[in-house]
């Protein structure tokens, strides 16, 4: 009897751990959506931006003319008068630069016009050459 009296005690108290247990945990739950943190933007987002961003782009040359000029060789056609442009930051920040070169060549004109395949270009610093 005294045995069957020692394991009803030791249910009643795992009935109570666990009872206290999940108490414990529910308030705690309860504590922390009550008290979590909850903010709303009421702004617009707006995206950060350089506070100067400005260049200039001079062309020094008028626009490249070829007459009778091809086929011609690397060497010599590097000897041609090229055509020079100037591009410059106006500003303190750093900018990326990309400069692209594209052939105005049509099918369906009267005017011939060099294909890109046959169109070989050499972009170097000031006062260099590069082959």
């Amino acid at each position: 009897m005294n045995r069957e009296l020692n394991i009803d005690n030791k249910k009643k108290r795992l009935k109570l751990y666990y009872g206290l247990l999940i108490t414990v945990l529910c308030i705690i739950g309860v504590s922390f959506a009550w008290f979590r943190l909850y903010l709303s933007q009421t702004e617009n987002n707006t995206i950060a931006s350089r506070t100067c961003f400005n260049t200039t782009l001079t062309e020094d040359t008028s626009k490249i003319s070829l007459t009778d000029a091809f086929p011609i060789i690397d060497e010599d056609g590097l000897k041609q008068t090229p055509f020079t442009f100037t591009i410059k930051n106006n500003c303190n920040s750093y900018v990326k630069l990309y400069i692209t070169i594209d052939s105005t060549y049509r099918e369906s004109t009267n005017t011939s016009y060099l294909k890109d395949n046959y169109m070989k270009v050499n972009i170097s610093p000031k006062g260099t050459t590069t082959s």
